[in-house]
């Protein structure tokens, strides 16, 4: 628990020597917990009054992002998670080995190639149209701030950062991509 103080810890380390040396019923125990009870409240208290002077600073200053993480943070309690997932016939399956069974069942399903010969002599032929520059600048535009950068380590803010030359390095870069797979050089 984060609001236990080391002095708390003291405490409790000395009502554990009482309850060795001379029983649970003893005064000694007894008085020895009646402190560390006392002891926790008056932690917890602390810190729940330290956190919210942090989070009221937060409000006043305008910072709603690190307020309600705040609030979330104060807020959030252990609750333990139930795995359990439905089979084809609708059976309930609570056991990991069932439900990393039933997964891959799943999984080697879905990527299964149904597509008949003829299908895919349609989709050989579909034209892919290169993207503009308008509909790079406008997914550019739609990217979502706060979000947390994928594998190249790029945030959205630093994309939209970058302005017009950004824009034109992203449209040249997908018109490169859209020439590998028109080419046939990449798998997607």
């Amino acid at each position: 628990m984060p609001w236990i103080s080391n002095r708390t810890l003291h405490k409790i380390e000395q009502r554990r020597e009482a309850k060795k040396t001379f029983g649970k019923q003893s005064e000694q125990y007894k008085d020895r917990n009646k402190e560390v009870k006392n002891a926790i409240k008056n932690d917890k208290k602390e810190y729940l009054e330290s956190h919210l002077s942090h989070i009221e600073i937060c409000n006043l200053t305008h910072s709603s992002r690190e307020m309600y993480s705040g609030i979330n943070r104060l807020m959030w309690s252990f609750t333990p998670r139930l795995s359990a997932i439905k089979d084809k016939d609708g059976k309930t399956l609570t056991e990991n080995e069932e439900i990393s069974n039933r997964w891959k069942e799943y999984c080697s399903e879905m990527y299964e190639d149904n597509t008949n010969e003829e299908m895919k002599q349609v989709e050989s032929n579909d034209e892919i149209l290169e993207p503009t520059r308008s509909e790079v600048e406008w997914a550019i535009k739609q990217l979502q701030k706060g979000k947390s950068a994928g594998n190249d380590e790029i945030h959205a803010e630093m994309i939209k950062a970058s302005g017009e030359q950004g824009i034109d390095i992203f449209h040249k870069l997908c018109k490169k991509k859209y020439g590998l797979k028109k080419s046939g050089l990449t798998n997607g």
